[in-house]
This record gives C-alpha cells, structure tokens and sequence, in this order.
C-alpha cells in the first residue's frame, strides 16, 4: 500500500504575480497622474518643506568654485518671499546666488557664521532692520543657532548621508509634483473633507517663497493677515531703541566679524527691505531711520542700501504691511539688482581710490 496519499503528479496551479502586480502599478501610476492633473487644474502648485537638512545642502553651496564665487542672500521671510535669486543672478553674472533667508528668522547668526567661515570669501546680501541687529532676547535667534549648529556638527558626518539623499531626493520631487504637496497628503485631504486649502505662499529648490496675496486670499484674509501683523508688532509697547544700544550691537554683530571677511576678500551689503502702512509707523518709531539705520555706514564701514532712499524700491505695497507680493518681486529684485551693482562698484572705486593715495 502506499504510504502517503499525495499524488506526486499534482501541482498547484501558479498565481498569475506578475500581471496582478503590472496592474496594480498601473491602477496606483494612473491614479497619482489623474490626481496630480486635477489638482493643478484647481490651482495648485509644487511646493517644498524647508527643513535644516534642505538649508544645509544650500549652505553648503556657498563656497568659490572653478566657475563662480557666491553671492549668499541672508535674513527673514522678507528676503525669502521678496528676492528672486534667479533675477538677481542676471545682474552678477560672475557670481552664482544662494538663497539662505529663513523664515521667523533674523539675519545676525548667518551674518557672523559667514564671516567666519575661512573658506568664505563671497558677498552676502543681508536684509537686516535695526530692531533685528539690536535683539537681545536668545529666543530670537535660535532658529538661526539651531540651523547652523546643524550644518556644522552634523551634515556633513558620515551618519547623514542617507539623510542627505533622501532630502536631496525629495526637493527634487517636491519641487515637480503638486501631489506632494503637505496640504494633499492623506491626512490633511481626509481633515478638509477633500477640499484642502490653497498655500498662497510656495518654497521653491532654490529657497526663493514668493506670496500670492492677491491670486490666492480673498479680500477677507488679506485684511486678517494684516491685522495679524499689525497686532504682533503693537501688543508691546514700542520703545525707542537707544543710540549706545544701536552702536553696541552694530559691533558685537558685524565690527571685526566684518574685517575678517574684507581681509578674505569678502564682501557685505546691508538691505533694508521695504515695510509699509502702519508697520513702517511702528519701525520709525522703534527705530528712527535718520538716527539709528543712516549711521550703519559710518560705523562700519559696510555699504547700505534702504528701500526709503531709492523710489524704485519704495513704490510697492505689501499686503500684510511686511511682505512683497509675488507679482511684485520680479521689478523689486530687477531694480534691487541694479542699485546693488551700482552701490558695489561705487564701494569698490572708492577703495581703489583711497589706495593710491
């Protein structure tokens, strides 16, 4: 009798794997292409999530190459959402521009770590207010401390390499598809019963965030925003910041840290960027422009240039008192282009002139 009731001729029958799989990719590839159709088709556009590693990887950029050295703008969301790198580069052709402005932060740290940084020797174009370079709370410059600590204790270990190419990976779709986008995930389309919000503000791969004020918010949200800003800035009592305090800070922040860039070869513009309606009130107030901003030059030694002295800079509204609209960004960073090669070139003969006497 046989031992075993199998029959050795049997055989299960082979699943079909291959074509389940084909099909399944090819239902997910043609849903992810419908949905990202349907969502630029409403109006939607890529953005990128700035994180430490994605500011880091542009920090790491600022270096002289074989081709270019590098003009590295700095400061706050002003500068992110009102300079446009690529505009500004046609007018420094022998340059190649970084974008390191950071949103909710000032400019100071970023100034001192360039200036710093012996393998540095390019221009930074700083958008800096007096109340930034005369802050005296810790709190407001950590974002910037915590960013760069970041860049130089841990992005370029060994132990973020992977880290690295997955962000270098994701900008790279981020900056393509609508899709991934964080107010189309899955979470926030499920929250918003499948009617996600607008962003009117977009990070782009070279950090430049231009604001659609008018294209994206109702009249109703521009005024909110507005108010909100208006209120920030007022809740505490405005004090007029004092002269020793201005001159202080103006040392501790650029002074020497300044002369080790000019000795590198390395250059500084000083930008006030343009802030209207009743936030200009507030910042006269907080700081007189006459007094405190027209002395910066004097003091340092550092070219300034203010929005209120050139009306090619000045003759723009922002809508929430403190940002340029989108709309507006290519004519600002034109004319702002323009006026920093003049007052460059102007800085330069005027060296060149105090040498040979």
């Amino acid at each position: 009798m046989p031992s075993s009731t199998s029959n050795s001729n049997s055989r299960c029958p082979t699943a079909p794997y291959a074509k389940v799989w084909f099909y399944v990719v090819l239902l997910v590839g043609l849903f992810l292409t419908a949905s990202e159709f349907h969502w630029r088709n409403a109006g939607f556009l890529p953005t990128i999530v700035d994180t430490k590693i994605f500011w880091s990887e542009h920090r790491h950029q600022v270096y002289t190459d074989q081709e270019h050295k590098k003009m590295v703008i700095v400061g706050s969301s002003r500068a992110q959402l009102g300079i446009d790198p690529v505009l500004l580069n046609e007018h420094f052709p022998e340059y190649q521009v970084v974008h390191l402005a950071l949103d909710g932060a000032l400019s100071t740290e970023v100034i001192k770590d360039l200036c710093n940084d012996p393998n540095f020797d390019g221009i930074i174009l700083a958008d800096l207010t007096v109340p930034f370079l005369c802050a005296t709370d810790a709190a407001a410059t950590q974002k910037e401390r915590d960013y760069i600590h970041y860049y130089h204790d841990k992005f370029q270990t060994n132990s973020e390499l992977e880290k690295r190419l997955n962000a270098q990976l994701g900008a790279s779709f981020q900056s393509r598809f609508v899709i991934l986008s964080p107010t189309l995930s899955f979470a926030s389309l499920l929250y918003t019963r499948l009617n996600p919000k607008q962003l009117y503000v977009h990070m782009q791969k070279n950090r430049f965030r231009p604001a659609y004020y008018h294209d994206r918010l109702s009249e109703e949200e521009r005024i909110k925003h507005r108010k909100k800003r208006i209120d920030g800035i007022t809740k505490n009592p405005i004090a007029q910041i004092s002269t020793e305090r201005f001159t202080l800070a103006t040392q501790e922040v650029l002074g020497d840290h300044y002369k080790k860039l000019r000795k590198r070869g390395g250059k500084i513009v000083l930008v006030r960027l343009p802030t209207t309606g009743e936030h200009w009130q507030v910042d006269q107030k907080m700081a007189p422009k006459a007094e405190l901003w027209d002395q910066l030059k004097t003091l340092t030694g550092i070219p300034t240039i203010h929005f209120k002295d050139h009306r090619e800079l000045a003759d723009f509204d922002c809508p929430d008192t403190s940002h340029l609209d989108a709309k507006d960004v290519p004519t600002f960073t034109n004319n702002l282009g323009q006026i920093v090669r003049s007052t460059l070139d102007d800085d330069d003969s005027k060296a060149n002139h105090e040498q040979n006497l």
